[in-house]
């Protein structure tokens, strides 16, 4: 698959980051335990690069505190299972947002977040939040 997009002029920064681990590093703390927040020093290089900026980020919650001012042109995020009990339409509960999260489904501007198709979050059931696969069509 990334063979098919590298060949129609995409760059794939998982692929990038497997040779420069120190630029594009990947949105965890797998080698720095202490650490609280993501290492987000890559992104600099990554919104500055020319053409269209397609971000993948795992933690929709990272937008407001990462993101918001970032010229990136399209985010896509889950994590939220959808806020994994839904009433109302509004999601009750998300992992790294706690109770009543901002953002576990849809279009938030640039983001699209999806409610993916996990069952349970740690021990929490998914209740009225059917499983989704989100389908992008460009335009």
């Amino acid at each position: 698959m990334i063979g098919g997009l590298s060949s129609a002029g995409v760059t794939a920064y998982k692929e990038y980051r497997k040779d420069k681990p120190e630029r594009y590093p990947d949105w965890d703390y797998g080698d720095r335990p202490d650490a609280t927040d993501p290492d987000v020093s890559w992104l600099d290089d990554f919104y500055k690069q020319d053409g269209y900026k397609i971000l993948l980020c795992h933690h929709p919650e990272y937008r407001d505190r990462y993101l918001k001012d970032m010229p990136i042109d399209l985010v896509l995020s889950g994590h939220a299972h959808g806020g994994q009990i839904r009433l109302f339409g509004q999601g009750l509960f998300a992992p790294g947002q706690g109770i009543l999260p901002k953002y576990t489904s849809g279009v938030n501007g640039n983001m699209i977040i999806s409610k993916g198709l996990a069952n349970t979050a740690g021990t929490i059931p998914r209740l009225f939040n059917p499983r989704e696969v989100v389908y992008i069509e460009p335009i």
